[in-house]
């Protein structure tokens, strides 16, 4: 063979290489064309599906969407119900502060009348305690006066009464010393007796024991003791006077007017000793029971 025949044989054989490339790269492209033209038609299944899926959530989010508007309109027209109650609302409490502040101010007003008139009024309440306060001075000042008139009258009346006792006693007396003038005239007494004499004893038939009642301002010598006519006292007794506080022995008194429970008697003083009764003294018949 040649060199043409051998040139021939390579440029068939490469020929032949090319066309089976050729048929092989042809081959290879109609199966990745089917491949993939099955891939494209899944995929379109799978977008179809995903097309249908996304229609049906468009539909929904349009839904929702309608539904957002329409709530969102509802709440702006119950924003704007609500806006407008508020501003209505505001607008009754600033009428309302407006008139807080009024009362306030008119409330301040009559707080401070207020305050005045009290102030007056603690200032007469002050005038009327010190009015009262006086009128309670004048009234304790009357009383005292009153009381001291009455104590007072208490003790005129009894200086009286003691007064009315000791001029009936001084009555008597005189009458007994005229009788006994009168019996001294014609010849003394039909018992050959008379008035005891001054200092002489002359206690009553039982033992007694009473006190001094009352001495007379006047004639400190005049008292009145808690002894009488149902004691057994007759006139002219004498009864023996003491104190035990400290102890002392003060004389003798002489009965000169004996009543059913009191009497007045005459003190008789010790003879170079000047003592006096006082109100309080005990008065016995002697100085120790018998």
């Amino acid at each position: 063979m040649n060199t043409l025949g051998k040139l021939l044989v390579i440029l068939n054989f490469l020929f032949a290489l090319v066309v089976g490339a050729f048929l092989a790269i042809d081959f290879a492209t109609r199966q990745n064309w089917k491949t993939q033209i099955d891939a494209y038609k899944r995929e379109l299944d799978v977008a179809r599906a995903n097309s249908g899926a996304m229609s049906d959530t468009f539909s929904n989010l349009d839904a929702q969407m309608k539904a957002a508007k329409s709530d969102l309109e509802a709440k702006k027209l119950e924003l704007s119900l609500q806006q407008a109650e508020f501003t209505a609302k505001v607008t009754e409490l600033q009428n309302q502060f407006k008139e807080a502040e009024q009362r306030g101010k008119l409330a301040e007003i009559v707080t401070t009348k207020a305050l005045a008139a009290q102030e007056r009024m603690k200032q007469e309440l002050e005038g009327v305690k010190k009015v009262i306060e006086d009128r309670e001075d004048r009234l304790v000042k009357i009383h005292k006066i009153y009381t001291e008139s009455q104590n007072l009258v208490q003790s005129l009346d009894r200086d009286l009464k003691f007064t009315q006792e000791r001029n009936q006693i001084l009555v008597s007396r005189v009458q007994e010393l005229e009788k006994y003038l009168a019996e001294l005239q014609t010849g003394g007494s039909k018992d050959g007796g008379g008035p005891p004499r001054l200092n002489e004893a002359n206690p009553p038939a039982r033992f007694v024991k009473g006190v001094v009642e009352r001495v007379d301002k006047d004639d400190k010598g005049l008292v009145r003791i808690s002894l009488g006519t149902d004691h057994g006292l007759r006139v002219n007794n004498t009864l023996e006077v003491y104190r035990t506080n400290p102890p002392e022995y003060v004389g003798m008194i002489r009965i000169e007017d004996a009543h059913h429970h009191t009497s007045v008697a005459r003190f008789v003083p010790i003879a170079g000793k000047s003592k006096q009764v006082r109100e309080g003294d005990t008065v016995s018949s002697s100085l120790t029971p018998r």
